[in-house]
């Protein structure tokens, strides 16, 4: 699976994620232009905080950073949701599909859905340690906000 696939539908939601005074969702549409002509997703991670930084009224400032990057945050959150999904119904029907014949492969779901459980408290953790290596420094907002993209 492509996790270009559903991006449009996963924006859309995105664009809600922003506080109502707020406009910075609207600067993350490059992730879409960037997951669409990429073939590795990960230069695009920080392309909507990036614009939103050069474009708000202290954008570079360590909280004007802090909020664009958190925008983009909920952006890539939401793609990962869309994309999960997606697998998850893939999973559910290849259970289903195994069910009689192989019961024993038909546990696809729950292991994706186990895996998926297991990995987001690592990375919370995982971003926490990378954070904390700044201490108390206004720089470790913006390292924790930039690792949970």
């Amino acid at each position: 699976m492509r996790l270009t696939q559903g991006i449009a539908v996963a924006l859309a939601i995105a664009g809600g994620v922003a506080s109502a005074d707020s406009h910075l969702s609207s600067y993350m549409d490059g992730i879409e232009t960037c997951l669409l002509t990429s073939d590795d997703t990960r230069q695009c991670i920080g392309i909507g905080s990036q614009t939103c930084s050069q474009v708000e009224e202290g954008g570079f400032s360590t909280q004007g950073m802090v909020g664009c990057m958190i925008a983009e945050r909920d952006a890539w959150d939401s793609l990962l949701n869309a994309e999960y999904q997606q697998a998850r119904g893939f999973a559910q029907a290849l259970d289903v599909r195994d069910r009689a014949d192989a019961p024993e492969y038909a546990i696809r779901a729950g292991q994706l859905r186990d895996a998926q459980r297991a990995w987001i408290p690592f990375r919370d953790a995982n971003c926490r340690m990378e954070a904390g290596a700044w201490g108390q420094g206004t720089f470790a907002q913006v390292l924790m906000a930039e690792c949970l993209m």
